[in-house]
């Protein structure tokens, strides 16, 4: 006789600075990760803001490792991606 325990654990990442915010949110299930971030752009001409880069990296042990070149904002000045 066995039991499968189920696994799950949400952790989220949050950063600030003069122009932009971010928030990283980690789901992990049963061993696997998934990943979503939204990047929004505060200050002002978010229509200058043609694309960017991005690229999340973990200090530790390089498990959260990735990004994106040519990302763009919606009118609001929000990206978000799952």
């Amino acid at each position: 006789m066995f039991a499968c325990q189920r696994y799950k654990n949400d952790l989220v990442f949050v950063g600030e600075g003069e122009n932009w915010s971010s928030k990283l949110s980690v789901n992990q299930t049963n061993g696997d990760e998934t990943y979503q971030i939204q990047i929004y752009y505060k200050g002002y001409s978010k229509q200058d803001i043609e694309t960017f880069t991005y690229y999340v990296e973990a200090r530790s042990n390089g498990v959260i490792d990735f990004g994106e070149n040519n990302a763009s904002l919606n009118k609001e000045g929000k990206y978000q991606k799952d």
